[in-house]
Formats: C-alpha cells, sequence, structure tokens
C-alpha cells in the first residue's frame, strides 16, 4: 500500500494540512479498527463501514489519515468506471472525523486539517466524481480550498426521544390517512422479505417501462444487512393480503436509515404508505436508536409527503470535482431512486407527477 505525505502547501489559500499527516488505503487487517473509530465519529454511519464496501459491487478502499501512526480520520472511496462515486443505496459517505475535545477552536482547526488531506488524496484518485456527506458534517471549507464544488441537498430527522410528540409533531392530514387506512384494515407485516418487498418496487418502475436500477446491488446489500440483523421491511396489507405498500428500512447504532420503498399503483391505498412508514419509525423508537433519517429527496411531491411526518429540515453537503454538470446528473440520479426510496400509497395525480418528472426527456 502506497503512503502520501502531506505537507504545506499554499498555493490555495487556507489553513494547510500539517506536514506528517499521513494518507494511505488501509488494509483488510485494520478494518475492525476503522469499524470501531466510525463508531465513535459524529459523522459515522452503517455506509462507511467495512461491511457495505464488502456488500457493494462497486470496487472500494478505505482511506485513512494517520498522525505518528494513530487513525484519525478517513472516507470510503468508490470508483464507478473512471469517476468516482458512491454506489446505489449509499445516501452518505464522505470523511470520517474524530469526536470534539477540548475547545471549539481547537477541535475546528484538527479537522479543517484532516479534511484537507483527505480532500487532496480524493480528488488525486480521479478526474471527475462527487460525494454526498453525512449531515453532521458541516464544514467543506477544506474541500473548497481543494477546488471542489460544492452545493447542498437535504434530508429530514425525526427524534426518536418520544413516539408520542413524533405522532403528535405529524400534520393532521398524515395523522388522518393512517387512522383510515388502519379503519379500512390494513396492517402492516414487520417481518417481510426483500423478495416480498421487491414486486412492489418492479410495479412502481415497470409504470416506466423501466427495471429496478441497482436490484444486483439492494439484493447485496440487503443480504448482509439481514446477516447481521440490521434491517427490516415493513408491507402493508389489505385485507385480502394483497401487498400495498412497503418500507425498507436499515439501521446503524445511532440512525435509522429509510432506504428503499414501493407501492402497486393499481390498487394503491391511501395512507398505505404512510402507515409503513409510521411502523417503520415505531420500531425504530421501541429498539432505542436517536434518530430517523428518511434520507431525502429531490422531488417537490415527495418531499412534501416526508415534511408531512414532522421532522426537522436538516442540510447534506455535496462535493463534485471534474466537471461542472456533476451536481445536475446527480441531483437526477437521486431523483430517479427517490420513487423507489419512498413507500407510499399516494393518490395518481403525484404517482403521474412523479413519473413525468423522471420521463425520458427529462433526463437528458
Amino acid at each position: 500500500m502506497s503512503a502520501v505525505v502531506v505537507e504545506n502547501r499554499s498555493e490555495h489559500g487556507g489553513p494547510q494540512p500539517s506536514s506528517g499527516l499521513v494518507v494511505r488505503a488501509l488494509g483488510e487487517q485494520e478494518y475492525a479498527a476503522w469499524d470501531r473509530f466510525v463508531d465513535t465519529s459524529p459523522q459515522g454511519a452503517l455506509f462507511h463501514s467495512s461491511a457495505w464496501m464488502a456488500a457493494s459491487l462497486l470496487p472500494g478502499q478505505i482511506y485513512g489519515c494517520f498522525q505518528n501512526g494513530v487513525l484519525r480520520a478517513g472516507a470510503p472511496v468508490y470508483r464507478n468506471g473512471s469517476t468516482v462515486n458512491p454506489p446505489p443505496y449509499t445516501p452518505y459517505l464522505g470523511v470520517v472525523l474524530p469526536p470534539p475535545v477540548g475547545k471549539y477552536l481547537t477541535s475546528l482547526s484538527r479537522d479543517k486539517r484532516l479534511s484537507r488531506a483527505l480532500a487532496a488524496q480524493i480528488r488525486s484518485l480521479a478526474a471527475s466524481g462527487s460525494c454526498r456527506f453525512s449531515p453532521s458534517f458541516v464544514d467543506a471549507q477544506p474541500f473548497i480550498w481543494e477546488n471542489y464544488e460544492i452545493s447542498v441537498r437535504y434530508t429530514y430527522h425525526l427524534s426518536l426521544a418520544n413516539l408520542d410528540a413524533v405522532w403528535n409533531g405529524m400534520e393532521d392530514a398524515r395523522r388522518n390517512d393512517i387512522r383510515k387506512v388502519q379503519a379500512a384494515g390494513v396492517e402492516v407485516d414487520p417481518d417481510a422479505q426483500f423478495e416480498d418487498f421487491l414486486p412492489l418496487m418492479r410495479k412502481t418502475f415497470g409504470r416506466q417501462g423501466q427495471d429496478i436500477p441497482g436490484e444486483a446491488e439492494a439484493r447485496a446489500y440487503d443480504k448482509m444487512l439481514k446477516a447481521a440483523g440490521q434491517r427490516r421491511c415493513f408491507l402493508a396489507r389489505d385485507r385480502s393480503g394483497a401487498a400495498l405498500a412497503a418500507a425498507y428500512v436499515a439501521w446503524d447504532k445511532k440512525t435509522a436509515y429509510h432506504l428503499l420503498g414501493g407501492y402497486d399503483p393499481k390498487i394503491a391505498h391511501r395512507g398505505a404508505g404512510a402507515l409503513a412508514l409510521w411502523a417503520a419509525i415505531q420500531h425504530a423508537g421501541a429498539a432505542g436508536l436517536e434518530r430517523f433519517d428518511f434520507a431525502g429527496s429531490t422531488i417537490p411531491d415527495v418531499e412534501a409527503f416526508v415534511r408531512g411526518f414532522g421532522g426537522t429540515l436538516v442540510p447534506t453537503l455535496m462535493a463534485s470535482w471534474g466537471t461542472r454538470d456533476m451536481g445536475l446528473r446527480d441531483a437526477l440520479a437521486l431523483s430517479r431512486k427517490s420513487v423507489c426510496r419512498v413507500a407510499r400509497g399516494i393518490p395518481s395525480r403525484v404517482a403521474a407527477a412523479m413519473r413525468a418528472r423522471l420521463s425520458p426527456g427529462q433526463r437528458k
């Protein structure tokens, strides 16, 4: 494994990384230590773990930033052809930093040096790429100094400390939809399997004449998550047992992530998707997790649906380099994924609007 010693530079401006920081790819024997580091980091998420990388169908490496032989920060990096891009169904990646210590200024200065060292390494790996950071990563200045383009996306977070407060914080229409669909006899199976969920995804995309994007990747992640006991599929069924909508949720030690969803547009039942999501939120709260992350959306109608659950709007930063169109291409990719990410029984007018937004002509 080659190591890069980061020296002081002055051509880009801003505080410089300290000489003596060494950035290199980790060996497999170091993955256990990396995973422990991720668990303690404010930015650390399921998607930074070595298990997620092992399940990915894209080639990946974890780059660590060392000082005096001690791992101080790091970032997983995936190659997608000639670019660096996240794998499918991976909403967050980017830099993982240590917990703050001492004065705010001390931690901030330390984190800038570590982030800049990793930014320089990542940019050197390919001519173009992009990365969406964890919501807890707020300082993109080191990436700006390394000539990345920075943009912003959004997600919604629900605090799970008090589920009664979550229920009361929903918009009235969302609660009414859930009550009505329950009164109609719709129930949620919290132990559905991935194979039960796939038909709903196929129907969602089949209306557009498309296959499920990244189905092989989704299967690989599900296999890993199921073995680790870190996922559940909540499937809403009507009185006859027909599947209406589903929400697929994975989690780490702090957060549950709404990664996938689907619904049957022919028998869509208003509120079925909301009921499936509410069951997922209740499960995450009962499991003692801190928050529920809806993993964002770029489609206005889908954002409005998610907003109805009463979560807090949270910005997430995106870094890209190598092409001015990278941010647009990423937004379109996220839009394509959003259809299967949000499980719901939605009105037909909303479904039509979503299909129109993802038509081939608009993707050009």
